[in-house]
């Protein structure tokens, strides 16, 4: 979270008139017209930007209470750093467990078997809406009613939506059968 009162060079506990005094200073300072810093038209931008968000009342009170310290974000970024190395260790301590298995123990662990059973589904449901692509438009295409003065569509329309779900039925047997073979 960006923190407009540093942007401004004040402490979090500045007021109003606080604010609109840092605010017109580092304007002056900043100003492009003004100033010889090569920086100068970023850093005008940023003090506007923060004299806009902090000089309303409210939405300064809403700010305060929702930022956090840079105390407290370094805590919760160590704090986040020890459980990804923690995880990691877990995940290390697993693998080396499963290379010291045969293929066979391995072919019979939690892990193995979800991954499989992810696989699987996920064939199958990719050769569900293949088969959904193919019988839609075809359903559609013998169950129209003509309709006089109505312009027809057709039938080619039907065509690529057919070839699509094919084209998915076909890739999807075959990594379901590459699957079932590589078992």
């Amino acid at each position: 979270m960006i923190n407009y009162y540093s942007i401004l060079e004040l402490g979090d506990d500045a007021n109003g008139d606080d604010i609109k005094r840092a605010y017109r200073r580092l304007a002056k300072k900043y100003h492009p017209d003004v100033s010889d810093d090569p920086n100068a038209e970023l850093r005008f931008i940023a003090v506007n930007e923060a004299y806009e968000f902090l000089r309303d009342d409210e939405r300064r009170r809403a700010y305060s209470a929702r930022r956090l310290s840079e105390a407290e974000l370094l805590r919760r970024a160590m704090i986040y750093e020890q459980w990804v190395r923690a995880q990691q260790e877990l995940a290390q301590r697993r693998a080396r467990g499963h290379a010291r298995t045969t293929f066979d123990e391995f072919s019979e662990s939690a892990i193995y078997k979800t991954a499989k059973v992810v696989t699987h589904g996920f064939g199958y449901l990719m050769l569900v809406i293949g088969l959904v692509m193919v019988t839609v438009p075809v359903f559609e295409v013998l169950t129209r009613e003509v309709v006089e003065g109505e312009p027809v569509a057709p039938a080619w329309h039907a065509i690529m939506p057919v070839i699509l779900g094919l084209g998915f039925i076909f890739g999807i047997y075959f990594f379901v059968i590459k699957a079932k073979s590589d078992d």
